[in-house]
This record gives C-alpha cells, structure tokens and sequence, in this order.
C-alpha cells in the first residue's frame, strides 16, 4: 500500500513536487520536535526558581531568558506548521 501512495507523493517526472514533499516534511518534524521540547523548556523555568533569596537577580535574568526562549520555541512549532499546511495546500492544488 505504501509504495503505491509514494508514487503519487514522489512522482518521477517533476522535480517541484519533490522538492515541495522534502519542505514539507522537514517543517512537519521541525515543528513536532519544537512541540516535544516546549514542555521541557518550561520545566527548566520553574526548576530553576527554586534558589535562595540572596540569588534572586541573577536567577530573573536566567528565568527571562528562559521563558523567551520558551515562547520562541512556542512561536516556531507554530510557524512550521503553518509552513507545513501552506505547502500541503499548494500541493493539493496542484493535484486537483
């Protein structure tokens, strides 16, 4: 069954459509690996509020770090799915 699903995913006469599959797949495992990592990074955040008092500015500079960094793995696992889906449907409208 698959090899008779690859032949339309990987058609042998048009390079676009390859290229198209290859993008899509990396956005696709790009953005499930961010969404595997996001509730890690948010478990580095609070683990790392557990200090004594006399450490509290340094750990906020470490905490903000953190959760920029959190959003911007949020923000990415957005993005390549969104990137993801838009080259899917360039593709579906090519096949139709």
């Amino acid at each position: 069954m698959s090899s008779g699903v690859s032949s339309f995913a990987r058609p042998k006469d048009d390079l676009s459509i390859k290229i198209h599959v290859i993008v899509a797949l990396s956005f696709l495992v790009r953005g499930k690996i961010l969404n595997v990592q996001i509730p890690f990074f948010f478990k580095y955040i609070v683990d790392s509020l557990n200090v004594n008092a006399a450490q509290i500015g340094t750990v906020m500079t470490v905490v903000g770090a953190m959760i920029a960094g959190y959003d911007l793995a949020c923000i990415g696992a957005t993005l390549f799915s969104e990137l993801c889906n838009a080259i899917y449907t360039n593709m579906a409208q090519k096949a139709i």
